[in-house]
């Protein structure tokens, strides 16, 4: 007879070999580099893709969460080795687009032109950078053109192995890039006689204004921060969990797909569009350039605010019975606890406690050695080359 356990996320109880390794906190964000930290076994393979195509991917395929992580990879990344870093999504360029074929416009970091073309996806897709991510993959994986617009060697080298890596999976062509035989090679596809065409054509029009339209879904994240606190309620509470009220509120939210509906179940917290908290104590609690996961008890219960790229902030209630909460390693925190992540340095750090946090951030004295570690990494911006070079 097989032995069966209950999905964390459906709730259904299948056999142990319908289940996959879940991160929490999302691979794309650095999950992986927490170790069994945020790691659970007790979600069943269906769930875990859907929740990474339907749920996850929504918020991290979105506009925002594209170009906040270009913005963070360029202060932590290892420029002087010539990390590859995200690019800058603009937008679908529709005088390029057809009935059949989508058009992205893409920048690199000194503002390369960079034009994505794919398949039109079903309309689910339409907010998703590069659309449908299973398509992209293993269908019609597309091809990108890029112009380059600086001479610079050290942008120049960071820009095509950032868009080698943007676009591994498709054809890729150059536009005005002038490499020896082994570097073009390397980077580029040998074009066709229709896309030295459409290279031509997209000339004319590369340093002309551009009209871009940019789909956000307005419930991009509700979902997602249902997810995490199921996730992490299991991990630090265990099994009973599951049972509490709370816990298949927050259950049936995950599965809703409509946002009215969503609305009626009794989630208590606040997105990373609409969060209602005090901007300037989460200036102090975000990591610029990096990922902040704060847990804390309160008088409501146990709560997780997520500070994502140091820009965005959303925060959800975990749990509101206060049995389960006295009984996790998080009450030992008085105040809270919370880990920082640097995907770019491959760091997690954590728990930290909160009040150690801000004594860090605040004051001159009472500096941590691992966060001060991380502040000696940050790339000063204002020592680069410069892209008119």
């Amino acid at each position: 007879m097989f032995k069966k356990q209950k999905c964390i996320y459906c709730f259904r109880e299948k056999p142990q070999e319908e289940f996959s390794l879940e991160h929490i906190f999302p691979d794309a964000l650095g999950g992986n580099l927490c170790g069994t930290t945020f790691e659970i076994n007790r979600v069943c393979k269906r769930c875990n893709t859907l929740c990474g195509l339907f749920v996850d991917g929504v918020f991290l395929k979105s506009w925002f969460a594209q170009n906040y992580n270009f913005e963070s990879a360029l202060l932590y990344a290892d420029l002087e080795k010539g990390s590859p870093i995200p690019l800058i999504y603009g937008g679908i360029l529709e005088e390029l687009s057809s009935k059949t074929e989508v058009c992205e416009y893409w920048m690199g970091p000194c503002g390369e032109h960079i034009y994505y073309f794919h398949k039109k996806d079903d309309e689910y897709f339409n907010s998703y950078v590069k659309g449908d991510p299973i398509k992209r993959q293993k269908q019609d994986k597309g091809y990108a053109i890029i112009f380059g617009t600086t001479k610079n060697p050290f942008w120049n080298k960071i820009t095509l192995l950032s868009f080698k890596k943007q676009f591994k999976n498709a054809k890729r062509y150059s536009g005005n890039f002038y490499l020896n035989k082994e570097a073009q090679q390397y980077f580029f596809h040998e074009p066709s006689e229709d896309i030295r065409r459409l290279i031509e054509n997209i000339k004319k029009i590369t340093n002309k204004e551009k009209k871009l339209k940019v789909i956000c879904k307005e419930d991009m994240d509700n979902r997602f921060l249902c997810k995490i606190a199921l996730g992490f309620g299991f991990k630090f509470l265990g099994e009973e969990y599951l049972n509490t009220p709370y816990a298949k509120e927050l259950q049936k939210a995950l599965w809703e797909p409509n946002f009215s509906k969503r609305k009626q179940y009794k989630i208590r917290g606040s997105g990373f569009f609409k969060s209602i908290d005090n901007l300037q104590l989460n200036h102090f609690l975000a990591w610029e350039g990096g990922h902040v996961i704060l847990f804390k008890i309160t008088p409501i219960g146990l709560s997780v605010s997520l500070f994502l790229f140091g820009k965005l902030s959303g925060h959800v209630l975990i749990s509101d019975d206060h049995k389960l909460i006295k009984n996790s390693f998080l009450s030992n925190f008085k105040e809270g606890c919370l880990y920082i992540l640097i995907p770019q340095r491959n760091i997690c750090h954590g728990p930290i406690d909160l009040l150690d946090y801000l004594a860090h951030r605040l004051s001159g004295h009472n500096k941590l050695k691992e966060l001060e570690e991380i502040e000696s990494l940050k790339n000063d911006l204002s020592k680069l080359p410069s892209c008119h070079e």
